[in-house]
């Protein structure tokens, strides 16, 4: 009877310091035990998660993460428009180079000139197809006056994406730091 010794690698959690070791499993396997060997170091190696593996993950949170800080510098400025709001005379200099139909415009607080990003006011009929070199309205803040859309926001957070996209910004990083848990995400499904 033929006899074959395979060598298997399992992942073991050092109770301690949590640090990964290898262990060795041998198998005495004989010709009519060759397909479940394939098999049983397909389990073992299907449970540990390989670092390319965990570096996808975490490059799911590249753009993710680039949307959340969108998202938290947009909530900011509409709070501080909406906390302390002037409103002024601002003139369109040009097109956004990023498209999405925003413009940007130039206003000036207290003799002092600053530069803006943003949409037009799609709600006042005057402002909505405002071109370059016309004045529109600005809304900006008194006591942040860098801070200006040529619309007056309504909220300052939009809470249902926040919500989604943090909860969804959760899973991933606890499927990059802790795989097995039962919060992780499943992207090694067979």
């Amino acid at each position: 009877m033929f006899r074959d010794l395979t060598y298997c690698i399992a992942a073991q959690r050092l109770s301690s310091t949590k640090q990964m070791h290898r262990t060795r499993r041998w198998h005495l396997l004989s010709n009519s035990d060759a397909t479940s060997a394939g098999s049983v170091i397909c389990d073992v190696r299907r449970h540990m998660r390989s670092p390319p593996t965990r570096f996808l993950i975490l490059i799911l949170l590249i753009p993710l993460g680039w949307w959340l800080l969108g998202q938290a510098r947009s909530s900011w400025q509409a709070y501080w428009i909406l906390a302390d709001c002037q409103q002024d005379k601002a003139v369109i200099t040009k097109e956004f180079w990023g498209g999405h139909g925003r413009l940007v415009y130039r206003y000036a607080v207290n003799e002092k000139q600053f530069t803006g990003v943003s949409s037009p006011d799609w709600k006042d009929a005057k402002y909505k197809n405002v071109r370059i070199g016309e004045e529109a309205i600005v809304y900006y803040s008194a006591s942040h006056p860098w801070l200006s859309l040529l619309y007056k926001p309504e909220g300052f957070i939009s809470p249902l994406p926040a919500l989604i996209a943090l909860t969804l910004a959760g899973f991933i990083v606890v499927t990059a730091i802790k795989p097995k848990s039962k919060w992780a995400l499943n992207v090694d499904a067979a």
